[in-house]
């Protein structure tokens, strides 16, 4: 990593998120990964080029070709699950009934944060991703933000 910036919680866990992936499918089939994860962006930056949305932090997978080939594989496979199947874009990712759960709120109390960026002491985090009309977290998004909001 060439920035010199140490890595955040949330970066660290990030990357977790990425190994623990590639081990699993492994330990599965039998697989041995030839990835390089690297974080290329620890914050979040204004992209000139797109009217200035906001890049989010990046990292970046190096797989040699046969490895390429085989991860489209999976994320075709996983996009082609029959709609009951899919749990978000990633299992691990969590939607805004499961942030009320582990927050003891009603999920309506959590769209309504996002509607009207609140809570004002302690404003909820945007969803890390939106697909097809839905909001996901990662766990750790919400574990964090509860405890700075209860510490």
């Amino acid at each position: 990593m060439k920035n010199s910036e140490p890595l955040s919680d949330e970066h660290r866990q990030a990357v977790r998120e990425l190994v623990d992936a590639f081990g699993h499918y492994a330990k599965k089939v039998q697989h041995r990964w030839k990835a390089r994860i690297h974080i290329i962006a620890l914050l979040e930056s204004v992209d000139p080029v797109h009217s200035g949305r906001v890049r989010p932090a990046r990292v970046r997978i190096d797989l040699p070709l046969d490895d390429a080939v085989l991860l489209a594989g999976l994320v075709r496979q996983a996009a082609d699950l029959p709609e009951q199947q899919i749990q978000g874009p990633i299992g691990s990712w969590i939607t805004a009934a499961d942030a009320a759960e582990i927050l003891g709120v009603q999920t309506g109390t959590i769209r309504g944060w996002i509607a009207r960026r609140g809570p004002k002491k302690h404003r909820f985090p945007e969803p890390d991703l939106t697909h097809r009309g839905r909001n996901y977290w990662m766990r750790s998004t919400i574990e964090t933000w509860k405890e700075r909001r209860e510490g």
